[in-house]
């Protein structure tokens, strides 16, 4: 069998696409739908999912009858693009900057303390390829922590965007976890186990998020945020019924501290309506720190 020589050819810039759609929301069902607290597991297998969709998709563009339908060519290895905002990938193969990839939010929608929905987002958009992976995905399936895989299907995409409209004020549906530790020494060290401390350090970490993240948001509009915690006897609560640590905040990467990062849940007040998603902070972008609007 003739060997197709391998050619990477050049992706079109997304800066010279027009009207890429950026925010994406597909409706979910399960016999055994996964909590809200596993929500980074339903962010990962996500994005697996949907690179292998996208592999298929260029493979079978390029490759054609000789791309074999579970992923592969025929006659052995053959590259595929995989610059994407899905791998997080630019077009030398290094990472994207500037959190232009992509991010993956599941979301409870009903507010039943299941994952109902899947929020797909970015803010350079999504080109063609990567919309008709999104139309092949069929099903999830992210690992529980009994490490069984449970099947999620995809029912529909989603006409409306409830995270992505405009609100004044928005509050955390998953938790705020900070992108950096506190210092335990020195003049700058923090007293993280003093109620007042944390909250002060955690609520600084993420107005500093804010401003980084989202630098379509004039300066002023951050600064005169009002973040307060949302919390019950003293403690974070998310849903009026979670603590941070019921959530499973790291990933199935070696070395992962997200679960041992300060994190806590808020409610911020804009002086102004802003558009979503928000989601910022540690694992934004597997389904951390999302916030969601509320109605004026």
């Amino acid at each position: 069998m003739e060997t197709v020589e391998p050619q990477i050819e050049r992706r079109p810039n997304r800066a010279e696409s027009s009207a890429m759609p950026q925010v994406v929301c597909l409706s979910l069902d399960s016999n055994l739908p996964a909590f809200s607290t596993d929500t980074i597991l339903v962010a990962e297998a996500s994005r697996r999912a949907l690179i292998s969709c996208l592999v298929n998709v260029r493979g079978q563009a390029r490759y054609g009858q000789e791309w074999d339908y579970r992923g592969r060519h025929k006659s052995g290895e053959q590259p595929v693009d995989l610059e994407s905002v899905f791998t997080g990938k630019d077009a030398r193969g290094g990472p994207r900057t500037g959190h232009t990839h992509a991010y993956f939010l599941p979301t409870d929608k009903d507010c039943d303390g299941r994952i109902d929905h899947l929020t797909l987002f970015s803010r350079s958009g999504f080109d063609a390829d990567e919309m008709q992976a999104i139309d092949m995905l069929r099903d999830i399936r992210p690992h529980g922590r009994d490490s069984a895989a449970h099947q999620i299907r995809i029912m529909r995409i989603e006409p409306e965007v409830e995270n992505a409209r405009l609100a004044r004020t928005w509050t955390s549906a998953t938790p705020y976890i900070a992108t950096r530790h506190a210092k335990t020494r020195g003049r700058d060290r923090v007293d993280m186990s003093d109620w007042k401390s944390c909250v002060a350090f955690i609520a600084a970490d993420l107005r500093a998020q804010l401003a980084a993240v989202r630098s379509d948001l004039a300066a002023e509009i951050i600064d005169q945020a009002i973040i307060s915690p949302l919390s019950f006897q003293g403690r974070f609560q998310l849903a009026n019924r979670w603590s941070p640590s019921d959530f499973l905040r790291s990933r199935a990467k070696l070395g992962d501290d997200g679960d041992r990062r300060p994190a806590g849940a808020f409610r911020i007040d804009f002086p102004v309506g802003v558009d979503g998603p928000i989601s910022i902070g540690t694992h934004a972008h597997f389904g951390m720190g999302i916030f969601s609007p509320q109605s004026s």
